[in-house]
Order: C-alpha cells, then sequence, then structure tokens
C-alpha cells in the first residue's frame, strides 16, 4: 500500500504506531517480544514434547507468502537495525525519522532515503553490508521447505520491509515467484547509489498478499501467510491461513493457525501437503517440477 493510505482511513504511521507498541523502530533499538512457547494444549504429545499441531485445515492454499527477517532469516529482528548497529549510524537522528513517520509527518520513501544517508554517511557499501550480514544465518530447513513447496505445486511470495541485499545474500530469488522488498542500487565501486522503497511494507503488506493473489488468479484466502511480528498482523488477518515462527508477540502468537516455536521451519510441510486438486481432497499430486498431475 502506498505511504499516505492507511488503517481504516488513517494514515499507516498513525494506525501502525497503536498496533506497534515500541517493536517496529527500524533502525532504534531491539524488539521487546519475549520468547514465547506453544500452550501445552497445541503441542502433540503432550507438555514438553514440542511438536507443533495446526489448528485447521491448509486445503484450499495455492499461495505462501512470507516475511523475511526473522522468520527465513535468523539473528536479527530487522536487518535495517542490524545494519544500523553495525555501522554505528546516528541513533538520534534514526530515531527521529521514525518518529516522523509514525506520526505522518513525513512518508515511507523519505523515511527510507533517511536510512540511506544516515548508513552512505557511515561509509556503508555492498562489501560493508556483506560483512554486517555474516553473523546471521538462515532458519534451520528455510531452504529446504522454499524447495519442497514448490515441488508440491504452490506459488511463492516474499512481503518484507526488508532489503534485496539480505535476501540475495541467504536464497536463491528465483525461488520465489513475487519479491515485494526494498531494493538497494550499487554504483560500479559498490557505494550506495539509491534504491527503491517497496509500498507493501507495515500495512502494505497485506496488499501485497492481494497483488500476488490478483496475479496467480487466486483469492486472498487462498493464500497463507507466515511471518513473526506485530508488523505481520495486518497481513495475517488477510490471509486465509497463518503461521507464526518465533512469535515475538501474543498477538501474532493468537492470530496463527500453526505457531512454530523451535526454530525450524520444516513442520509446515506436514501442513502444506500439495495443492488441492478437484478430487484429491487437498493433498495434490504434482510431477518433479511443481506442476498439479492432470491440470
Amino acid at each position: 500500500m502506498p505511504p499516505g493510505r492507511g488503517l481504516a482511513g488513517r494514515s499507516p504511521a498513525r494506525g501502525l504506531a497503536r498496533v506497534l507498541p515500541g517493536v517496529f523502530l527500524r533502525g532504534g533499538a531491539p524488539g521487546r517480544g519475549r520468547k514465547a512457547r506453544l500452550p501445552d494444549r497445541f503441542l502433540q504429545g503432550g507438555p514438553g514434547q514440542g511438536v507443533p499441531v495446526a489448528l485447521k485445515s491448509a486445503g484450499s492454499i495455492r499461495l505462501v507468502a512470507f516475511d523475511l527477517d526473522g522468520t527465513l532469516i535468523d539473528g536479527t529482528v530487522f536487518i535495517w537495525q542490524t545494519l544500523h548497529e553495525h555501522f554505528a549510524t546516528d541513533g538520534t537522528r534514526r530515531r527521529q525519522a521514525a518518529d516522523d513517520y509514525f506520526s505522518g509527518r513525513i512518508s515511507y520513501r523519505q523515511w527510507f532515503e533517511n536510512d540511506l544517508e544516515l548508513l552512505r554517511a557511515r561509509g556503508a557499501d555492498r562489501r560493508g553490508i556483506g560483512r554486517a550480514l555474516e553473523g546471521l544465518r538462515p532458519v534451520s530447513g528455510a531452504s529446504q521447505v522454499l524447495a519442497e513447496l514448490r515441488r508440491r505445486g504452490y506459488r511463492l511470495a516474499l512481503i518484507s520491509g526488508s532489503l534485496d541485499v539480505a535476501l540475495e545474500y541467504f536464497f536463491k530469488p528465483a525461488l520465489f515467484d513475487h519479491v515485494f522488498i526494498n531494493r538497494l542500487h550499487f554504483a560500479p565501486d559498490g557505494a550506495i547509489a539509491g534504491g527503491e522503497p517497496t509500498p507493501y511494507d507495515l500495512a502494505g503488506k497485506a496488499e501485497g498478499l492481494r497483488e500476488a493473489a490478483r496475479r496467480e488468479g487466486v483469492t486472498v484466502r487462498e493464500c497463507a501467510f507466515v511471518g513473526d511480528n506485530d508488523n505481520d498482523l495486518q497481513v495475517m488477518q488477510a490471509a486465509g491461513y497463518v503461521v507464526a515462527v518465533n512469535p515475538k508477540s501474543e498477538r501474532v502468537r493468537r492470530m496463527a493457525d500453526l505457531v512454530i516455536d523451535n526454530g525450524d521451519l520444516r513442520p509446515i510441510l506436514s501442513v502444506f501437503k500439495g495443492v488441492a486438486g478437484p478430487e484429491d481432497g487437498g493433498h495434490g499430486k504434482t510431477d518433479g517440477g511443481g506442476r498439479l498431475l492432470g491440470v
């Protein structure tokens, strides 16, 4: 959703400031979410067994969309925050820009450009950003899950306020059919030359899911969303199925149909068993290329 449009007619900044109290200040202090545990009533095998159990069927799902930071990449809450801390950018200026955005005084693009200016001022370039990412890692099982979901016939989308350089560092972007993310442009010498902000961050994530669904010719209720933090709440509300990975808040936990607390994405594969065909009851049969047999 483009900057300037928001929740129930409000600006995205004012609306999400209420949804994200002290959690999403890009480049600010780390989120205050605690490591939560799936209630025992949702665990197969009783207390302490730790096997997540889905609360409903995902048989109608045809597209699975993912957040990036904290969902597919571990060791960070937000990539922006990781970069600001690595390059020791001006904390006062970045907090002021975040406050200005959430108060509706500047647009998302202006906030994005302010962050790039702060990073450039500290000498951030392509090589330095790569070094900042070295301490992070993919969530366990992430690459396997993405490849297997494609093999099973699902279309995949990435909807994130992160950066394309982080996606490219850890994954093959071609795994995704649709990628909605902030993009950096680099000069031949590796310096940050500019960038293009995504219109599908914060409140706009739900619109990003609708756009991916429109491109695929499916309804948004035939789409699942996999995320972890309060800035995913609105897209989770729109989706037909929700997976929370190491949820950072109780609100995210309550929204989810499946909660994964053990840091391994592979339980997702027990839920998304194959794109539903007309006669298979939700467990579609696919060929090796991920296409439904007989379609």
